[in-house]
């Protein structure tokens, strides 16, 4: 017994020998590549998907419950409900949208920071708790996750809750009902943060059961494993009766009329490909040390690649620097910091680690030309023909020119839809801050993600002139099918007058709209403060008359 403690002792000597300067010189490492994330905090939030998650915030905190309109009715809109209710509290200050939705982001991210090296010292303890906070500063400097520190969306959320079930799993004891008990319960409310956690969630307590623990009690699995599944029954049961649906709409809509033609050239493997810096020190260690967890590092990551397997066939919208694949990396993290303390006291193996990373770094470097091949094979397989959309002619000489990327959201939103009577009903496929800039505005998101009945049905020109929105900022270029309909549509040039390219897309007004003028007004003034010197009458779109 005293040989092994002074064992430990020099591993842990060998690490941190001088421990008071190097926790210091590690706060102060922190503190600095903190600097420029907090410093986006004062920049303008342009992802726009999170400020639908503020709208239902709003909502919810008005009294509605969870509806995208202010008509009250629910919408099972969003993938993550559990983000909404993390950013509620901050719908009660006083603090903007965009501040509100960073600062939510960026507490999430920072505590599962500070949750990687508490899972792994449940594994391993001191050393392994010491490897995982080195680990967790690089993802500072080294990929794309400091970028979703700030995007306001429920990235870190899930990274979080992750590592709530790893933490679980490692603390997990045969014959002990309460470590069991938590397993099943961080099981599911991971699955609350991102659905896409589902094969984690369940895969991880199955190969930790299988392979990892010493004693193998089928009582302790089924719990484990049969919590999470009851709630999920009743969460599924409850979403039918309340929404109408068992699953967002964005699984029914992405697979309806609305993406027809869609032509957005977003791909996973680009996603995946940036995603991967982040996790390269990690696998380096694994390499390196993973053989002595190998059991571990199996039960960890088996249901890892089995998601990012199901990623690879998902259409990422908006799935910038890799969000989607971002979360799972603790999976990765936490065992190669557990596995590179088993080791630690090996001194001829530290370089061993530094040698992979550079080479891992290289070869990265020069497999870019390969992904950008890949990426383009891809998108010759996926990526359907654009289906031409009925152009109308102008008075003017030049098409009107594009936007930098994200102002016309920004534009819309805050020199239209926030000066509109609230009674206003508007249709647009780029929702998010619009509908957190005016809650009291009714939104039909054209892309069916929070609206029910394009959502279930897929998008309808024909529809959409019935419902009769008094302002369409037509849909994104990408939705070739969608903006055709709406083009070729009859009903939609009798009724509706057309600006052709306005804020990037078009805007179209109502021509029997009740608040026409007024609209009109709005229309015509943030056309001036965005195209200054542009009449906009030269873009009024003029139809050839249709054969009756």
């Amino acid at each position: 017994m005293a040989n092994k403690a002074v064992v430990d002792g020099r591993e842990s000597k060998l690490w941190f020998r001088s421990s008071t300067i190097l926790k210091l010189l590690f706060v102060l490492a922190a503190s600095l590549l903190l600097f420029p994330v907090l410093a986006e905090l004062r920049l303008p939030l342009t992802f726009d998907d999170a400020f639908m998650f503020w709208r239902y915030a709003v909502h919810v905190r008005d009294g509605l419950g969870m509806a995208w309109n202010p008509d009250g009715i629910p919408t099972y809109g969003l993938t993550s409900q559990l983000w909404v209710w993390w950013i509620l509290p901050f719908t009660a200050t006083s603090l903007t949208p965009d501040l509100s939705l960073k600062l939510a982001s960026m507490v999430t991210g920072l505590a599962g920071m500070g949750a990687i090296p508490w899972a792994a010292w449940i594994g391993r303890g001191k050393p392994a708790a010491q490897v995982a906070g080195i680990l967790a500063l690089l993802l500072l400097v080294i990929g794309p996750f400091s970028y979703h520190l700030t995007t306001g969306m429920d990235t870190m959320l899930s990274f979080l809750t992750n590592i709530a079930l790893i933490a679980a799993a490692l603390a997990w004891r045969h014959g002990a009902f309460r470590s069991t008990l938590l397993v099943g319960l961080a099981a599911f409310v991971t699955i609350l943060a991102r659905p896409e956690n589902v094969l984690v969630a369940f895969g991880v307590p199955l190969l930790m059961w299988l392979l990892v623990l010493p004693q193998r009690r089928f009582g302790d699995i089924l719990t484990a494993l049969g919590i999470p599944a009851a709630l999920l029954i009743v969460d599924l049961t409850v979403s039918h009766f309340v929404y109408g649906t068992v699953l967002p709409l964005s699984f029914y809509a992405k697979s309806g009329a609305s993406y027809a033609g869609f032509i957005n050239r977003e791909t996973p493997l680009r996603y995946f490909a940036i995603s991967l810096p982040a996790a390269l020190p990690a696998l380096t260690l694994l390499t390196a040390f993973g053989r002595s967890r190998a059991l571990l590092v199996l039960a960890m990551t088996l249901p890892v690649v089995a998601t990012f397997l199901y990623l690879v066939t998902v259409r990422q919208v908006m799935g910038f620097e890799g969000r989607y694949f971002i979360p799972f990396l603790p999976f990765i993290l936490i065992p190669a910091a557990i596995a590179a303390a088993d080791n630690c006291s090996q001194r001829a193996r530290v370089a061993l680690p530094l040698g992979l990373l550079c080479s891992a770094l290289l070869i990265l470097q020069l497999g870019q030309p390969l992904v950008e091949r890949a990426n383009s094979a891809w998108l010759r397989m996926r990526l359907p023909t654009p289906i031409t959309a009925p152009q109308p002619a102008t008075r003017a000489a030049a098409p009107l020119p594009k936007l930098p990327p994200g102002e016309a959201w920004a534009i819309v939103a805050n020199r239209i839809v926030a000066r509109l009577p609230a009674h206003t009903v508007i249709a647009a496929s780029e929702v998010g801050m619009a509908g957190a800039a005016a809650p009291d505005v009714t939104v039909i998101d054209l892309a069916g993600l929070n609206d029910q009945e394009i959502g279930l049905q897929g998008f309808s020109a024909v529809h959409l002139v019935r419902r009769a929105p008094a302002l369409i900022w037509l849909p994104h270029d990408d939705y070739t099918g969608a903006r055709a309909a709406l083009l070729g549509d009859a009903e939609f040039r009798r009724h509706y007058r057309l600006i052709a390219g306005a804020f990037d897309y078009g805007v179209a007004i109502r021509l029997d709209a009740p608040d026409r003028r007024q609209i009109e007004r709005i229309v015509v003034r943030a056309w001036h403060e965005t195209y200054p010197g542009s009449d906009i009458g030269d873009y009024i779109a003029q139809w050839p008359r249709l054969n009756r």
